[in-house]
């Protein structure tokens, strides 16, 4: 190789940097490539290897990232909450009742846009679910106990839940009243 033309050497130079950046031809075939069409070659496959793992790898990190997107956005919008409540310069009474509302409010520390959810499924799937996630609170209130199934899901689907913590005051004298608690 010593004697041979400057284009040969530059060849195998280049070969064995893919190969040492890649791995190694020798590990891939029986016997090092001699002409420069098979050392173009093995350059090549190396290279569209090293594409293909390249790929493989971004995939399965896209896959992790977003199987853990609704626990990211419920650390997320608690972090948002602790700043503004710093910022804000919050009595210590007030950030434990915001994180407590974060605590009852998202049991499963995950973060979902319910209402985006919804609104890419059909109507009749909406209602569904809609119903089925009120059932046991209207089960609940003996108001409803007479009521029959279609009274029920109209109440369902007006419904937007929420949740208070014990000692919340849902109601104070004179105050208007926008919204009904049970």
């Amino acid at each position: 190789l010593v004697e041979a033309e400057p284009e040969r050497q530059y060849t195998y130079a280049f070969a064995n940097a893919v190969a040492g950046i890649f791995g190694n031809f020798g590990a891939v075939q029986a016997s090092e490539p001699e002409r420069a069409d098979e050392i173009t070659l093995a350059i090549v496959f190396v290279l569209i290897g090293a594409v293909l793992y390249g790929s493989l790898i971004a995939i399965l990190g896209q896959v992790l990232a977003n199987t853990e997107h609704a626990s990211r956005l419920y650390t997320e919008r608690l972090q948002l909450a602790e700043a503004y409540m710093k910022s804000k310069g919050l009595p210590q009474e007030y950030q434990e009742r915001v994180r407590r509302y974060y605590e009852a409010s998202f049991p499963t520390a995950k973060l979902f846009d319910e209402d985006h959810v919804l609104s890419t499924l059909s109507y009749p799937l909406q209602r569904d679910i809609v119903e089925f996630n009120c059932a046991a609170l209207l089960k609940d209130v003996p108001l409803f106990n007479a009521t029959d199934a279609a009274f029920k899901a109209k109440v369902a689907g007006l419904l937007k839940p929420t949740v208070g913590l014990p000692g919340d005051v849902l109601a104070r004298e004179r105050e208007p009243v926008t919204k009904v608690v049970f």
